[in-house]
C-alpha cells in the first residue's frame, strides 16, 4: 500500500512538472482516479 503512495506522489509530480497547463494536469488527474477506482472495485 505504501508503495502504491509514492507512486501515485510521483505521477502527480510528474504532471504538475511536465505539463504547461492547469487543463492538462486536471484531465491527467481524472483519468489516473478513474484508473485507480476501476482497479479498486475488482
Amino acid at each position: 500500500m505504501f508503495k502504491l503512495d509514492l507512486m501515485i506522489l510521483d505521477f502527480f509530480r510528474k504532471i504538475f512538472t511536465d505539463s504547461s497547463t492547469q487543463f492538462t494536469m486536471l484531465v491527467g488527474a481524472f483519468l489516473f482516479t478513474c484508473a485507480l477506482e476501476k482497479k479498486v472495485k475488482k
